[in-house]
C-alpha cells in the first residue's frame, strides 16, 4: 500500500528511528489500516494521520506524548442482542450458581445447548462435567483470548465493554468444577488492553468477586496464532514453548500443570453468565435446535458497516449480507481463513453448526477482488504461523504457499496442481494439530467448488484446453499456450536451459534447448504445443548439438572457469559439464570486451556475458526499470546501459533488483568481494544447495550482504 511503502521510505532515511515489519491480523479489521507501534494500535491510519504519526517520529517526540485520540478504537456494535445487552451486579450471578449446586447448573447448561464459541462448537457442558469428574486435587480455569483469527475482532470488543461477564463466566465455571484458579490468556496484540483489565481485576477482587475463593490472573500472550489452539495456549502459559500437545489426555484431564483444566473463549464465559442470568430456556429461544443462542460476528472486507453484529444461529447468509451493506459480494469467507470461503450461489447457507460454522470472522469479498489474491494472501499467513513442529504442516504449508504465489503471477500448470492437492491432502491427514487439517481442509474445498472453477483456472486447469504431447515417448499434459519447456517442466522433465526464466517473457537467444518437434528443429523456450506433438529431447545427436552451442558460447567470450569468483556457481560451467565438454571445441579468438565498474555496488564484466537477456528482461518486466539494452551488430553486440553517459552509475539499477541478482555467469557482480574466497565465506556457506539449484523453478535472489566475499 502507499501507506507501507511511504512508512519504509522513511525509515531507510531514519533507521535509527523506525524499523518497519509486516504483522498478521492484528484485531483492526473494522478500522484499518492499522499499524501496531511498540505494541500500540494505531487505527484508522489515513495518509493524513501517517504524516503526523512520522512528524511525531521525526521531531523524537516520546509515544507517551502522542496524543490519545491517534489511538482511540471505536467498539462498531451494529447491532447488539441478548449477550450485548447483558446487565448484572459483578458477584451476583456466581451467587445464583452456588445457591443451584454444580449439579444443577450443569443440568442448565446442558438444556441450553451451548456450545463452545470458538469454532470447534464442542457442548460446554460435557466439557464442564468431564473436568469436574476427573479426579484431582487442583483444578483451573482458563479463558482462551487468543484471539488471532484474521478478521476476527469480537473478543477485543467483549474484554473492553463486558469484561464482568466475562469474568462472572470465569467464577461460574470455577464454582461448577471445583477450581480456585484461573488464567486468562491475553493475545500478544492486545497488550494495550492490559493495563485496564489489570485494573478491574483488582476492583472485583476488592469487592470480594474474586479471592480466595477463586483467584484471576492475566497472562500475556506470544503473539503466536498456534497458540489459539488449547493445548498449545497451555503450554505457552506454562512457559514453554507454544506447540500443541499430543491427544489423548486432554486438558480436561490433564491440562495446566497437568491437573484438569477448561479452556473456553471470551465468548463462551459471557454466555455462562447470562444462562445463569436468564436460564436455559430463554438461551434455547434463540437460534436453531442444533445451534442455540446468537452469535457474535466480526464483519468486515467490502461493506459498508463493518464491525460487531450479534445475530441468531441460523440467519443465512444473504440476510446478514443485506444488514452489513454488501450488495456486490462475490464471496463471502465465514469462519476466518480455516473456514469456509462460501461462493455468491449459495448465499443462502445458514450459519450454523448444521451448515456453516464460524468462530465469528465473516469477511466479504466484493466481484473485483481476485480470488487468487485472496488465497495466496492466506497461504502467506499460514505459512508464516506454522509452529514448525510437524513435517506436513511445516513442509506443506511451504509449498502450498510457493504454488499459490506462483499461480498469482500466472506461472503454474498440471503439475504444480497435483502437487498442491497432494499437500493439501497430506496436510488434512498427517498434520499434528487442527491448524494443519484446517489449512489443508480449507484449500480442499475451495479447489473442489464449481463456483470458482473459472477464477482457479490458472491451479485447477479446468476451463482450460488440455493437450497431450510426447516427450521422448512419455505423454506429458499441457495446457494451451504453453511452450514445450513449461510443459516439460511441469511435468518434471530436465531440458538444458540458459536464457529461460519461469517468472520472464520468452526469449530463445541462447538455442542450448533446442529439441526435435514432430522431426523439427524447434528452440523448447519458444515453440508453443500443439495437441500431440511429439518432442525428443534426451537423444545423443540432440545433444551433441547443444554441446557445439556451448562450446561456441565459450568462444564467444573470455570464459576462464579456474579463476573466476562463480566457479561452482555457474550455469554455463555446470551445463558444460553435463554435456561432456572437457576442453574447447573451438579455437578461441578471445574478442575485445570492455568492463563498466562505474557502479558503486554493481560490476559489469562483459567478458562473461552470453547474451541471455536475463537482465535487461527481469530489468523491465519484475523490477520495473530499464537500465539495460544491447547496442552493436554481430560479433560487436555488447550489454549496454541505457542512459546518455552509457555508464552503469547512472542507471536506476540497484543491488536488490532481480536483474542485479539473476546473471547465470556472473557478468554482474556485487562489487567489493574477495578474489579468493575462503571457507566461511563462500556462497554454499550462507545459501544451501536448495536455495541456489533449480533457478528455473526458484527465481535466483541473492542477498548482497552474504554474497559480498563471492
Amino acid at each position: 500500500s502507499a501507506n507501507l511503502d511511504r512508512a519504509r521510505a522513511f525509515a531507510a532515511e531514519h533507521p535509527e528511528l523506525l524499523k518497519v515489519g509486516e504483522t498478521a491480523c492484528s484485531g483492526l479489521c473494522d478500522q484499518g489500516p492499522g499499524a501496531l507501534i511498540n505494541g500500540h494500535a494505531l487505527p484508522n491510519l489515513s495518509a493524513g494521520r501517517l504524516d503526523e504519526v512520522l512528524a511525531a517520529m521525526a521531531a523524537d517526540r516520546p509515544l507517551a506524548d502522542w496524543p490519545a485520540e491517534w489511538f482511540a478504537i471505536d467498539d462498531f456494535i451494529r447491532h447488539a442482542g441478548p449477550l450485548l445487552q447483558h446487565r448484572f451486579a459483578p458477584g451476583q450471578l456466581w451467587d445464583k450458581v452456588q445457591a443451584m449446586g454444580s449439579d444443577g447448573f450443569l443440568a442448565e447448561l446442558e438444556a441450553s445447548g451451548h456450545r463452545g464459541r470458538g469454532g470447534a462448537g464442542f457442548p460446554t457442558h460435557i466439557k464442564w462435567r468431564s473436568c469436574r469428574d476427573a479426579p484431582a486435587e487442583h483444578r483451573y480455569v482458563v479463558c482462551n483470548a487468543d484471539e488471532g483469527e484474521p478478521g476476527t475482532f469480537k473478543d477485543r470488543v467483549l474484554l473492553s465493554r463486558h469484561f464482568d461477564a466475562v469474568v462472572e463466566g470465569m467464577a461460574i465455571c470455577a464454582e461448577v468444577i471445583g477450581a480456585r484458579h484461573g488464567y486468562l490468556y491475553l493475545r500478544g496484540e492486545y497488550v494495550t488492553l492490559a493495563d485496564a483489565l489489570q485494573q478491574r481485576l483488582d476492583e472485583l477482587r476488592a469487592v470480594g468477586v474474586l479471592g480466595d475463593h477463586f483467584s484471576l490472573h492475566l497472562h500475556l500472550g506470544a503473539g503466536a496464532y498456534v497458540c489459539g489452539e488449547e493445548s498449545a495456549l497451555i503450554e505457552s502459559l506454562e512457559g514453554k514453548r507454544g506447540i500443541p500437545r499430543n491427544r489423548p489426555p486432554f486438558p480436561v484431564t490433564h491440562g495446566f500443570d497437568g491437573c484438569p483444566t477448561v479452556v473456553n473463549n471470551v465468548e463462551s464465559f459471557a454466555n455462562a453468565a447470562l444462562i445463569a442470568d436468564h436460564g436455559a430456556s430463554a438461551f434455547r429461544a434463540i437460534g436453531t435446535d442444533q445451534s442455540t443462542g446468537s452469535k457474535l460476528h466480526s464483519v468486515s472486507g467490502d461493506v459498508a458497516h463493518a464491525g460487531i453484529y450479534e445475530l441468531p444461529f441460523g440467519i443465512a447468509i444473504h440476510e446478514l449480507l443485506e444488514q452489513v451493506g454488501a450488495p456486490d459480494a462475490q464471496a463471502v469467507l465465514v469462519g476466518g481463513p480455516s473456514g469456509t470461503l462460501v461462493p455468491r450461489s449459495q448465499f443462502h447457507r445458514r450459519i450454523g453448526w448444521e451448515d456453516v460454522a464460524t468462530g465469528g470472522s465473516l469477511m466479504v469479498f466484493a466481484r473485483h477482488r481476485r480470488l487468487l489474491d485472496i488465497l495466496g494472501n492466506f497461504s502467506h499467513f499460514f505459512r508464516f504461523e506454522s509452529c514448525g513442529f510437524c513435517t506436513p504442516c511445516r513442509a506443506g504449508t511451504v509449498i502450498v504457499d510457493d504454488i499459490l504465489q506462483s499461480a498469482r503471477g500466472g506461472h503454474c500448470g498440471p503439475r504444480a496442481a497435483a502437487q498442491l492437492d497432494a499437500a493439501r491432502q497430506t496436510l488434512s491427514i498427517a498434520s499434528h494439530c487442527g491448524l494443519g487439517h484446517s489449512v489443508g481442509d480449507f484449500f480442499g474445498r475451495v479447489l473442489a467448488e464449481p463456483d470458482f472453477a473459472e477464477a482457479l483456472t490458472p491451479i485447477t486447469g479446468r476451463g482450460m484446453s488440455q493437450l497431450t504431447i510426447t516427450i521422448d515417448g512419455q505423454p506429458v499434459s499441457a495446457d494451451d499456450g504453453q511452450t514445450v519447456l513449461q510443459a516439460a517442466h511441469e511435468a518434471g522433465v530436465y531440458i538444458p536451459h540458459l536464457c529461460a526464466h519461469p517468472h520472464l517473457s520468452p526469449f530463445g537467444s541462447c538455442r542450448a534447448c533446442m529439441v526435435r518437434v514432430n522431426g523439427r528443429w524447434q528452440a523448447a523456450c519458444t515453440h508453443r504445443v500443439n495437441d500431440g506433438d511429439k518432442v525428443e529431447n534426451d537423444c545423443s545427436d540432440i545433444n551433441a548439438l547443444r554441446k557445439h552451442v556451448i562450446e561456441m558460447l565459450f568462444v564467444d567470450g573470455n570464459h576462464y572457469c579456474p579463476t573466476c569468483e562463480l566457479s561452482g556457481n555457474c550455469q554455463l560451467q555446470a551445463l558444460a559439464y553435463q554435456l561432456g565438454m572437457e576442453e574447447p571445441g573451438f579455437d578461441l579468438h578471445y574478442p575485445v570486451r570492455t568492463i563498466d565498474a562505474s557502479h558503486p555496488q554493481i560490476l559489469l564484466d562483459r567478458d562473461r556475458c552470453i547474451h541471455c537477456g536475463l537482465c535487461e528482461r527481469s530489468h523491465h518486466e519484475v523490477d520495473g526499470k530499464n537500465a539495460f539494452c544491447v547496442g552493436g551488430r554481430g560479433e560487436h553486440a555488447r550489454l549496454e546501459a541505457t542512459c546518455d553517459s552509457g555508464r552503469l552509475a547512472d542507471t536506476d539499477l540497484d543491488e536488490a533488483d532481480l536483474a542485479a541478482n539473476i546473471c547465470p555467469v556472473g557478468a554482474l557482480l556485487h562489487k567489493h568481494g574477495n578474489y579468493a574466497t575462503p571457507i566461511g565465506e563462500r556462497l554454499y556457506d550462507t545459501h544451501t544447495i536448495a536455495e541456489i539449484g533449480n533457478r528455473y523453478a526458484h527465481p535466483l535472489y541473492r542477498d548482497p550482504a552474504g554474497d559480498a566475499d563471492d
